[in-house]
């Protein structure tokens, strides 16, 4: 694993994600259908592969909404929240990390070392600052979402074998206490691991396919003349 420490959500960070399939959009990779693979894959497919071919990101730009803002806005706090939840202090700014040879990254919230059985383990940390009604959707359930599985699991892959477990939390700062902390510790499990990583090997074979056939439309092979 290679570690970058840039500032997420900067210029520099962005640069790194291009021709990635990161851990945001691992769920999309996964998406299928009753008859198949969902047309997000297939749209996803043609953005890393578009990526790859110009060096610029292809993501869609979408505007921040007040949720969003407020998320991005309270992290820190979230953080706090979880240093606080967990008697420990999260080093934050980790910026990118990125499988060495694998056109494949994610960006942690934070890592965190804590105390299970007496030895201290080290982990990664996603914290979510959802709207009310969604945090308390996921303290009544007490499991990670679904839709965070695929995100969680393409993470610890990509950080590698030193990091044993993966946090999820969430955070609403305007429940009374007791109700503004959600937390669900998974374990690092190289079976599940190991199947994540042939899917990721799967899709990236299909988009330098993709690639190839792309490459194939220019005009000097169709048509037999250049473009000087």
């Amino acid at each position: 694993m290679i570690a970058h420490t840039v500032e997420q959500r900067s210029d520099a960070w962005f640069r790194l994600r291009v021709g990635k399939i990161t851990a945001s959009q691992a769920a999309k990779m996964l998406a299928v259908t009753k008859t198949g693979w969902s047309v997000q894959r297939q749209d996803l497919k043609m953005q890393i592969a578009c990526e790859m071919l110009t060096g610029c990101s292809c993501q869609p730009h979408i505007s921040a909404n007040s949720a969003m803002q407020r998320g991005v806005d309270l992290e820190g706090l979230a953080i706090g929240a979880y240093e606080c939840h967990q008697n420990t202090l999260v080093e934050r700014g980790v910026g990118f990390f990125e499988v060495e040879g694998i056109a494949a990254g994610c960006s942690p919230d934070g890592v965190a070392v804590v105390q299970v059985g007496g030895r201290a383990v080290k982990g990664l940390i996603e914290v979510k600052c959802p709207t009310t009604k969604i945090h308390l959707e996921y303290l009544r359930s007490g499991i990670v979402p679904a839709m965070y599985e695929p995100q969680l699991l393409h993470s610890l892959w990509v950080a590698g074998p030193e990091f044993e477990f993966i946090d999820f939390f969430s955070f609403d700062d305007r429940l009374p206490e007791g109700l503004r902390t959600f937390w669900v510790r998974e374990w690092r499990d190289e079976a599940r691991i190991q199947r994540h990583a042939d899917a990721v090997s799967v899709f990236l074979d299909e988009v330098q396919t993709e690639i190839a056939a792309l490459l194939a439309l220019r005009w000097e092979k169709k048509y037999g003349i250049g473009l000087d």
